[in-house]
């Protein structure tokens, strides 16, 4: 059997993915979701292990009696790192360089970052599955720089306020005439990437100028850029 583990969202704490296992006719029979530690150049317990290409093989232990030890193909731990599991877990403080798997991605104690949940139960069906023989695995995806996304991350959720620029986030905006949900739209929907002038901000909703239109727009999907001025 053949699992590939695909990176696919990273910030300052975690990297988020999603887990599949093929069978030898390269059918789908076991998907997951993914929870490990940023990319930290392969520091011992604060960082996931690089992208490549490992195997995976059974393990039993006092404090995880379902999982499985990450393996180079042709040694017995992963280069420069030693005991990397694929084990049950919740949260990004569960992990010391290891995979977690769970049902799916939530905020399950609120503090601002996803965690995967039923976690045991999906563990214990991958061993179900995937039995003592074990299961090659191949991750894959970016391994952006751990400084340069820490700072972008920060810059992202610098807060907007009257005077600030910010550009859209969502692939459509709808750009109305109040700050009311069912207020008339004075415009086609802003895209991706507009810039626009913050005017006010008024709980969830920001007062904007974009060329020589005035609306109000959702505040939760306006990025504050450095940009200094609107579209042409």
């Amino acid at each position: 059997m053949h699992a590939i583990l695909h990176r696919k969202e990273y910030t300052d704490k975690q990297v988020l993915g999603d887990f599949k296992l093929y069978d030898e006719n390269e059918k789908e029979i076991f998907a997951a979701a993914s929870l490990e530690l940023p990319w930290r150049n392969n520091e011992s317990r604060v960082s996931c292990i690089p992208t490549g290409n490992y195997k995976a093989v059974r393990r039993v232990s006092e404090k995880y009696a379902e999982s499985y030890h990450v393996q180079e193909l042709d040694s017995d731990q992963v280069k420069d790192r030693s005991w990397i599991l694929i084990h049950k877990g919740n949260y990004h403080t569960d992990i010391l360089g290891c995979i977690l798997l769970g049902e799916g991605h939530i905020d399950i104690n609120g503090d601002g970052y996803k965690d995967v949940y039923s976690s045991g139960k999906v563990i214990s069906k991958l061993v179900e599955i995937a039995g003592e023989a074990g299961f090659t695995l191949e991750i894959k995806g970016e391994q952006p720089d751990y400084t340069t996304l820490s700072k972008e991350i920060k810059r992202n959720n610098e807060p907007i306020v009257e005077g600030n620029f910010a550009e859209v986030t969502a692939s459509s905006l709808n750009i109305r005439s109040s700050n009311d949900i069912h207020a008339d739209k004075v415009a086609e929907p802003l895209k991706h990437g507009e810039i626009v002038e913050v005017l006010d901000v008024d709980g969830g909703w920001a007062k904007v100028k974009v060329r020589d239109l005035i609306g109000f727009v959702s505040f939760q999907y306006l990025r504050k850029t450095d940009k200094e001025k609107t579209n042409a």
